[in-house]
């Protein structure tokens, strides 16, 4: 079928046309951030193809394009054109069709979310607008990066604009076509005609339920990549691959990076690494049955992944709190309960409870010679830290803020503890520091993250952290001392 779009004056032709998606991405222009919205590509539409005032954003429209993502972006595209008479505020990839075309889940900003832009007929003036690639009839453009990516953008705008996230505030362009009772309500209290579309978009295929829980969610769905340092100026960075189960590992040696190496299949969590001794890496992640599994680098070679048991909710985390001695940590099944399994130099410990109350697997540390620091969230999206000293722990405190994702912990320098969080936006990524006797403010380091963080300190004063971009990819930050260079690729594309 073809998509007929309407703007606030009257019916456009917009259709999509059913170009190759590497065909267009062959034309493809060069594109900016956006400034509005972190993850996405500003690519803008045709100027003054929006109207720069209306009666404020009241609630948001979700379309599909009867069409494809990378011509829709292109310069010559039904939502770029001068040619036409629509625009819609952001735009979705569903699938990348063949390696030339763009990411799955890749977010295009065409309007300001400040202005009012023409899709949706006399509703644009109270509305902002999302358009996903793909046809109402297949349900194979629906991908999970499409909601997922989509999902992210319609809570921003939510919050952004103070709205509910609810099916009253979050629509599809059929909704006044086939809900009545929605018609109503909107009549009543959104202040528009409810009746002045007859869409029928996104279609039956559309998972509202799976999409609504994605919007309303406070924890973010990425797996968190993560990052070590086995000898002095390295790092080796892993995370899981976009396929869910198998695990990758790239190396910088002091003075480049090799490429993305698989490791590894099986596996349904991000990775936790650390180094036990000068040369040697230890990284664990949890399988499909649960269990955690580690793989130790010995200097020349790795072991291969072997079950320490244990079943488990959460991503891991491990630390070294003395050469030769490893501890892991893990949310046990039940979703609440810290546990920690120690090996000692010549053997394990059994897995024993260190706290209750959780909702987000740990971060672990060693800040000096003996000691351990844990970091996990608690139900009210807190960061609380634990302290072994050596003899006891302390535990848990709150050390405050508000977290979408799992933590991130580690030791630029003796006694000094750095704790790294994504916000609950999820795209900001927050830092907070101790000192040795006492705590920093939390500090944004970055935004457009989708993913928990990683950290590491490849040298004492430097601190690396990284995590997933909107484009899936792996991104790292280092602090050099005295600044930060700001998130950069490191290529791949990430769960």
């Amino acid at each position: 079928m073809t998509k007929n779009r309407t703007h606030q004056n009257g019916a456009g032709s917009g259709a999509s046309v059913a170009l190759t998606a590497a065909l267009v991405v062959a034309g493809a222009l060069s594109s900016q951030a956006s400034n509005d919205y972190g993850p996405a590509i500003w690519r803008s539409a045709c100027s003054g193809h929006w109207n720069t005032s209306g009666n404020g954003h009241k609630f948001h429209v979700i379309h599909d394009m009867e069409g494809y993502y990378a011509y829709e972006v292109s310069s010559s595209g039904g939502l770029r054109s001068c040619n036409t008479t629509v625009s819609v505020h952001y735009a979705v990839n569903g699938k990348q069709d063949a390696s030339s075309d763009y990411a799955a889940g890749e977010v295009t900003q065409f309007v300001l979310e400040s202005n009012y832009a023409w899709h949706a007929r006399c509703w644009n003036g109270s509305s902002t607008g999302t358009e996903h690639e793909g046809f109402r009839s297949n349900p194979a453009w629906y991908t999970e990066a499409m909601y997922q990516a989509s999902a992210a953008l319609t809570r921003h705008l939510a919050d952004k604009f103070g709205y509910p996230k609810d099916r009253n505030h979050i629509v599809g362009h059929e909704e006044g076509s086939i809900n009545p009772t929605w018609r109503a309500w909107a009549n009543a209290n959104l202040g528009i005609n409810a009746s002045c579309n007859t869409h029928d978009d996104p279609g039956p295929y559309w998972d509202w339920n799976h999409y609504m829980a994605l919007v309303n969610q406070t924890t973010v769905s990425h797996q968190s990549p993560a990052i070590a340092s086995k000898a002095t100026g390295t790092l080796d960075v892993f995370g899981l691959g976009v396929d869910g189960t198998t695990m990758f590992n790239r190396t910088w040696n002091g003075s480049s990076w090799n490429t993305w190496t698989g490791m590894g299949t099986g596996f349904n969590s991000g990775p936790a690494a650390a180094s036990r001794s000068t040369n040697s890496l230890d990284v664990v992640a949890r399988k499909n049955d649960n269990v955690y599994y580690l793989n130790t680098w010995n200097g020349t070679s790795w072991s291969g992944f072997y079950s320490i048991g244990g079943v488990f909710a959460s991503a891991p985390a491990i630390c070294s709190r003395a050469p030769g001695k490893i501890d892991i940590f893990g949310l046990g099944i039940d979703g609440t309960t810290m546990f920690i399994r120690s090996w000692d130099g010549s053997a394990w410990g059994t897995w024993d409870v260190i706290g209750t109350g959780f909702n987000s697997g740990p971060a672990a540390t060693s800040r000096s010679n003996g000691t351990i620091d844990v970091v996990a969230r608690k139900g009210d999206n807190a960061y609380y830290l634990n302290t072994w000293n050596g003899t006891a722990w302390s535990g848990f405190y709150s050390i405050g803020g508000g977290f979408a994702s799992n933590p991130a912990i580690c030791s630029r320098s003796t006694g000094v503890l750095d704790v790294f969080g994504l916000g609950t936006d999820g795209t900001t990524m927050f830092l907070k520091t101790w000192n040795g006797t006492s705590w920093s403010s939390w500090n944004v380091i970055g935004t457009g993250l989708t993913s928990g963080p990683g950290a590491a300190v490849r040298q004492t004063g430097m601190l690396d952290v990284v995590a997933r971009g909107g484009d899936g990819a792996c991104y790292l930050n280092t602090w050099t001392g005295t600044a930060w260079s700001g998130f950069y690729s490191l290529g791949g594309v990430f769960q």
